[in-house]
């Protein structure tokens, strides 16, 4: 697939140019409006399951739509934003994001670990 749209603070000289540029052109990824991306910040934990979600659409996984009853248990349910909840209760629903301790975290930064965690976890959704 080639890039023939990307967004504007993604340079032509970054390693990462056609991915981006391609996630973009599938709708994984929309930027942080403006037509940027920050592709060098940190992604927190509601960014990541939003981009995870709609991996799975494009893939046309066959997993279960989820709704705010999914979110009850979490303690920190109220701060997952708005555009996020469905897709949030969707990862959870299908066991793709599980939490800690009855909270979900969405604003804290994903770690190196919980990245791991949850693409083994879409992989073997994905393959089975």
């Amino acid at each position: 697939m080639a890039v023939d749209d990307n967004f504007s603070d993604v340079s032509k000289d970054a390693y990462y140019y056609n991915e981006v540029g391609i996630a973009k052109k599938l709708g994984i990824v929309k930027g942080t409006g403006n037509n940027n991306f920050k592709p060098e910040d940190p992604i927190t934990r509601e960014e990541m399951m939003v981009i995870i979600s709609r991996v799975l659409n494009i893939c046309n996984a066959k997993v279960e739509k989820g709704d705010k009853n999914e979110l009850a248990i979490y303690n920190d349910r109220d701060m997952i934003s708005e555009y996020a909840i469905e897709d949030v209760a969707t990862l959870i629903k299908n066991g793709i994001i599980k939490g800690s301790q009855n909270n979900i975290k969405p604003k804290a930064i994903t770690t190196r670990a919980e990245a791991a965690v949850v693409i083994y976890r879409l992989v073997n959704l994905l393959l089975n």
